[in-house]
Formats: C-alpha cells, structure tokens, sequence
C-alpha cells in the first residue's frame, strides 16, 4: 500500500540576515498533516532563491537534526545552493533554483530517521555541531505552520539561510514532498 504524502513550504521575504527554519517538525503530528513520528522519508526537495537587492553571498542548507538538549545540538547537511548575488537588474542570474528528487520507488529516500544521533541511510561530512539555535528550549525557529516560536527537536528537517557576505536580500522558498512513518 503506497504511503501518503504530504508537503511543507517555508517562504522567506526580503531576507537581509542569517535566518533559520525548522521546514519538517518530526514530533509535530497536530500542526503537520503527517501522523507518524518515527521516522520522514524524502521524495522531493526544492529550493528557489530570487535577489531581491543589493550583492552578496548566501548559503541555503536543508539539513537533519540529529541531536539537540537545553544547549546546544548538531545538524547534518544534505543539500546546499550557494548564491552569489550582483546588484544588476539588467539580467536574470539572481534567480536560482534546486531540485532533488529521490526516486526509489514506493519507498521514496528514507533520510529522517534519526538513532542515537545517527542518521540512518544517509551520510555526510558537512555537520554543524555545538549550534545554539538547534536546542530543545530554544523556541526561535519559524516553522512551515507559521509558528515562530518553535524549538528543533531530534529528526526534525531545518533550512538555514545563511548570509556569508556583502548586504543582498533575497527572497526564498523551500519545499518539500515526503512522507512518515
């Protein structure tokens, strides 16, 4: 029997400083339409990012939660569209766009389950660890709900906009299309 799937959409406006998200809220079965907590399993991801003034760098990272307590936590990167921005309005190169797809059959890419603080099926050298902004009492991440004063947890699948340098803004949509389990 083929899963449900489900979809969470953050959009950021006029981003002008390093902003976080938590798109995908594993324990989150009332506000999020999916109902089981044990695990996410990844079918699409995509990520758009248009300049909306000024020139600069930014990275836009999609990444798990794979611990946090009251302190501090550790986030595993998957994904990453790096933009560099030029205040040219003669052109369209400030617009940028990535998307992975995860075709494995029914079964989709089973990213998000998360064992003592091991991602299972998914492996990467691009951690962030010690991140104050990925802890259980935080509560100052935005979520795809609309919520803006929710705490990442184990499992959860957050976006980081991250501006490196320079004073661009951009405007920003992340979207994803998975399922539970």
């Amino acid at each position: 029997m083929p899963r449900p799937m489900y979809s969470a959409t953050i959009v950021g406006e006029a981003l002008a400083v390093t902003t976080r998200y938590i798109l995908v809220d594993l324990s989150d079965v009332s506000g999020y339409p999916h109902k089981d907590n044990a695990g996410l399993r990844l079918y699409r991801l995509t990520i758009q990012v248009e300049k909306q003034t000024g020139t600069g760098k930014w990275d836009i990272k999609v990444g798990i939660v794979l611990e946090c307590d009251a302190t501090n936590g550790t986030v595993q990167w998957f994904a990453v569209l790096h933009c560099e921005v030029d205040d040219n309005a003669t052109d369209d190169t400030n617009q940028r766009q990535l998307v992975l797809e995860f075709a494995m059959g029914d079964d989709g890419y089973q990213l998000m389950r998360v064992v003592s603080g091991v991602a299972q099926r998914s492996v990467s050298n691009h951690l962030s660890g010690d991140v104050t902004w990925v802890e259980t009492d935080a509560g100052n991440l935005a979520d795809a709900t609309g919520a803006t004063n929710k705490s990442a947890g184990d499992g959860d699948i957050v976006v980081e906009c991250e501006e490196v340098s320079g004073a661009a803004t951009l405007d920003v949509f992340v979207e994803a299309l998975y399922s539970s389990e």
